[in-house]
């Protein structure tokens, strides 16, 4: 066995996401958009297998063969400024830049792990995005959690044309990666606005959008050495949440009343790289404890939005 370089920092790259216009099938002419910086990465590969059956007179079985596959992959990310790398995340997970919609889109993603490793994705999904500033001034974290149909690796790789890939099908496609932002990345420095006032003595906070995605299997193939796709006929969003976790210096009993009061029809919003991200219909989540009489602490007020929309700063 050859022995490869050992991975390094630096070797993780950025994700490159090509949208699809039919489910699963990478488009030759689609436009591919840069994604940001890939911090950390899970492949989210499980695979079910079942037993051969046992020779006569053996307890021992004679192999093994492959049920299905699940690709479910995981990222955390930090995006530049400038480009709208954030709003596009944003649009993937709710489906457009206006408000939540019935389906979202899916995409081809493509990501370097190594010196000359590659892996892609087909037929991804957003199923949860959460958005975290943790602290003022520091750059602004994104955690994308993925439904998706395929899973492949590549070590065949040209300049000019990109990674080559084997479909489940046994076809091939090639997905080429999209050339870095040269930015500084998005920071949290404006903090959230309550019906247009800003929520004092913010320390982070954490916007999360979740999708409840349901996978319908479907087959890899034709012929007896197909398996199950746990995402192959695609993954439908069940359900939608949208929610805010502000975390502030208490300094009286404001939050606490809010919470008693059940206050409907807030309105929140934050300016992130040229976009107000603003979220309606929303309310004090009453489900936190009253602490005051702990003295001074860190509060976290948790809200729940009916919607998000985005749009340019000062429009």
């Amino acid at each position: 066995m050859a022995i490869s370089r050992i991975r390094t920092r630096g070797d993780l790259c950025g994700v490159t996401v090509l949208e699809e216009t039919e489910y699963g099938k990478v488009p030759a002419d689609g436009t591919r958009k840069y994604g940001g910086i890939v911090r950390t990465m899970d492949d989210g590969d499980s695979q079910e297998l079942g037993e051969m059956p046992p020779e006569c007179g053996s307890r021992t079985n004679t192999g093994y063969f492959l049920i299905g596959r699940t690709c479910e992959p995981s990222m955390t990310l930090r995006v530049q400024r400038g480009a709208g790398l954030l709003k596009d995340w944003i649009v993937r997970a709710s489906g457009s830049a206006s408000g939540v919609e019935t389906d979202i889109p899916s995409s081809d993603l493509l990501v370097k792990v190594g010196p000359s490793e590659w892996h892609s994705w087909t037929g991804a999904k957003v199923d949860t995005l959460s958005v975290k500033g943790s602290k003022i001034g520091d750059a602004v974290e994104l955690d994308v959690s993925f439904k998706a149909r395929h899973h492949a690796v590549s070590t065949t790789y040209e300049d000019g044309t990109g990674a080559t890939f084997s479909d489940a099908d046994g076809s091939g496609y090639t997905l080429k990666p999209e050339k870095a932002v040269d930015a500084a990345y998005v920071t949290f420095v404006k903090g959230w606005r309550l019906d247009g006032e800003r929520i004092p003595y913010q320390k982070s906070w954490e916007l999360k959008i979740s999708n409840a995605l349901q996978s319908e299997a479907g087959p890899s193939g034709d012929g007896d050495g197909a398996y199950a796709l746990n995402a192959g006929e695609g993954s439908t969003p069940q359900a939608s949440s949208v929610t805010l976790d502000v975390t502030v210096a208490s300094c009286g009993p404001a939050w606490d009343l809010r919470r008693l009061s059940f206050t409907e029809g807030l309105t929140l919003s934050v300016e992130l790289d040229g976009y107000t991200v603003t979220l309606t219909g929303c309310t004090v989540d009453g489900s936190g404890p009253s602490r005051t009489w702990e003295g001074a602490y860190d509060e976290t007020i948790s809200f729940k939005a009916q919607d998000i929309r985005l749009e340019k700063a000062g429009s």
